[in-house]
This record gives structure tokens, sequence and C-alpha cells, in this order.
């Protein structure tokens, strides 16, 4: 869901993920270290103790390594869902910056030209035509035209690739199904 939500409303659930894997993560690895301990006491003891005990303390090791590794799997695919989610903002921004170059480029020369003709000085061209604003408004459309022909003809105008050429989401390293709790 994370990758299916675009931009910033996946950092929330993604960071509060991220939180609850390095907790658990503690948590786990307190819980293998006491019976961990537990099990070193165990063969220190009276070889006559309850077996029963030892069976627990064995089983108990197994299960929160088994925790563990899960607990580690979770993390590293937060990290690379944190990735995925930094390269597709990346993109965005890239997008929005593009479009606003592109929309700078094109209306650059039109200001340039109502910035020359809103000069008050003798003998401007067009002023003393009774159709000068149209001129000048064909002058000015004019100028955006050639100078979109230009960037398009440099490359630099048309739809940005990063659309086409989004990141593919992280492969699943294991097995087992999908969490979907993200």
């Amino acid at each position: 869901r994370i990758i299916d939500q675009r931009g910033r409303q996946a950092r929330p659930a993604l960071s509060a993920a991220r939180r609850d894997a390095v907790r658990l993560a503690r948590q786990i690895s307190g819980l293998s270290s006491t019976v961990a301990r537990l099990e070193t006491i165990e063969e220190e003891a009276d070889e006559q103790r309850d077996n029963d005990l030892r069976d627990a303390a064995a089983r108990l090791i197994q299960h929160a390594g088994a925790l563990t590794q899960d607990v580690t799997s979770l993390q590293e695919r937060a990290r690379l869902l944190q990735d995925e989610l930094n390269a597709i903002l990346s993109l965005e921004t890239n997008d929005r910056l593009y479009a606003l170059t592109v929309t700078t480029m094109l209306l650059l020369p039109a200001t340039f030209v109502t910035g020359y003709f809103g000069m008050n000085t003798k003998n401007l061209l067009f002023a003393e035509d009774d159709n000068g604003t149209l001129y000048a408004t064909i002058l000015c459309v004019l100028a955006s035209a050639t100078a979109l022909f230009l960037m398009r003809r440099w490359g630099l105008a048309g739809a940005p690739e990063s659309e086409d050429h989004r990141p593919a989401a992280p492969e699943r390293r294991d097995d087992r199904p999908a969490d979907r709790s993200f």
C-alpha cells in the first residue's frame, strides 16, 4: 500500500512501522539473552534437574531466533520501502521543478516584450498604430512559440520521462506471504 500511495501520505505509516520494528527487535533481543542465560544456568546446574525446563528453554531460544529473523526481515523491508518512498518523492519534486522551468522559459520572452513596450519613450514600435496592442500581443505569442520551438529542438521541452520510468518496487527475498499491514 505504501508504494500505491503517492508521496507524503505514506510517510507516517512507514515511520510508525519502522519504530515498531525497532521496538520489537529490542524486546526480542532482551528475551533471547535472558533465555540464553537461563540455558547456561541450566547446563551448570545439577544433571538431575527437570529436563522439561531445559527443553522449554531450548524451544524459547529457537522461537526467539525465529522472531529475531522475522523482525530483521521486517526492518529490511521497511528500509527498502523508505528508499522507494524517497525515490518517488524525488521524482515528484523533479517533475514539479521541470514544469516550473518550462513555464518560466515560455513566459520569459513575453515578459521581455511587455517590459519593452511598457517603457515610456518616444518612437516606440507600434506606438502610433491603431492596432499596436494587437501587434504587441502577437509578438508576445510568437516569442513564446519560438522559445517553445527552440526548447523542443534542444530536447528541453516535452513530457518529463520520470512518469514512465519509475523505479520498480523492491523484490521480496523470502517465500513467506506478503504482510499487508504496512
